[in-house]
């Protein structure tokens, strides 16, 4: 049985009203799947040892990631459009997210004061 067959299984019943004993059955059968997978992931879930963090599926080279960030802020406080060709870098150095597609728009848009705050806001989060 899997992760997926147990949920529904457990979630049938819950909807079904099914008694308290069952509903405990199932919740441990599915508690045992999850246990499986959480295990398999955890692999995924610590430090390297080659200066990246891995969480998930996501890796952070900081250290690249903040000379990045420190570079792209000099050329945005001098209001030199360039800070847009570092994105792929960055990306490079943090994986995918939402905050360096809004980071790149803004660029894009010549919105630089909102690009350096999302700027800010990455390296504090890379301090912590």
């Amino acid at each position: 049985m899997g992760i997926q067959t147990a949920a529904t299984a457990l979630e049938s019943a819950c909807s079904k009203g099914a008694d308290s004993e069952q509903l405990e059955a199932l919740l441990l059968q599915t508690e045992e799947q999850l246990k499986s997978v959480i295990s398999s992931l955890a692999k995924w879930l610590t430090p390297s040892d080659n200066g990246k963090v891995s969480a998930g599926d996501v890796s952070v080279n900081k250290e690249r990631a903040v000379g990045l960030l420190l570079q792209m802020h000099e050329l945005l406080e001098d209001d030199d459009t360039d800070a847009g060709d570092l994105i792929d870098d960055l990306t490079d150095a943090m994986g995918k997210s939402s905050t360096l597609e809004r980071l790149a728009r803004l660029i894009g848009d010549y919105e630089f004061e909102g690009a350096m705050e999302i700027i800010s806001q990455l390296q504090a989060s890379l301090e912590q």
